[in-house]
């Protein structure tokens, strides 16, 4: 079964970076605030261990990047990709709020083609951008094989 979002890229790209500043509270609303829940119960099914080497596609404005950068604790690192400038940006403000800019690195770029070599992450996670991209099932393989 292929899952595919039929918007042009463009389209997506440009309606992010215009959320970007309502994204937190329109998702807070959507999901009326669960997401925060549903993050905590799955960092804990993850088992996310110490130093581990991370990639959070599709990271948004960063939360789940900054659980997973709690999780990995100071020997471990954590990548969040994403396409939207905008997004990012509010991404690296709330990195620097929390303190953890040693341990986490944010990148533009296209989750349907991963800018790194197999095997590179301990772990690849997405949270809520596998529903924006053209090709779910790419992006998947994506991760699969960034991932050792």
């Amino acid at each position: 079964m292929s899952l595919t979002n039929k918007t042009p890229e463009p389209k997506v790209e440009s309606l992010f970076n215009q959320i970007a500043d309502h994204y937190d509270s329109m998702n807070s609303l959507i999901s009326l605030g669960n997401h925060k829940h549903w993050r905590k119960l799955v960092m804990r099914q993850l088992n996310v261990q110490p130093g581990t080497f991370a990639i959070d596609v599709c990271c948004g404005t960063g939360d789940w990047t900054i659980a997973l950068a709690k999780a990995v604790g100071p020997s471990g690192q954590v990548v969040g990709l994403d396409f939207s400038d905008q997004m990012l940006k509010i991404a690296e403000k709330k990195v620097a709020a929390a303190g953890l800019q040693d341990r986490i690195t944010f990148l533009r770029g296209d989750a349907m083609h991963l800018p790194y070599t197999d095997d590179k992450f301990d772990l690849a996670t997405i949270g809520f951008g596998l529903r924006n991209v053209p090709d779910a099932n790419q992006v998947l393989r994506e991760m699969t094989r960034v991932i050792r």
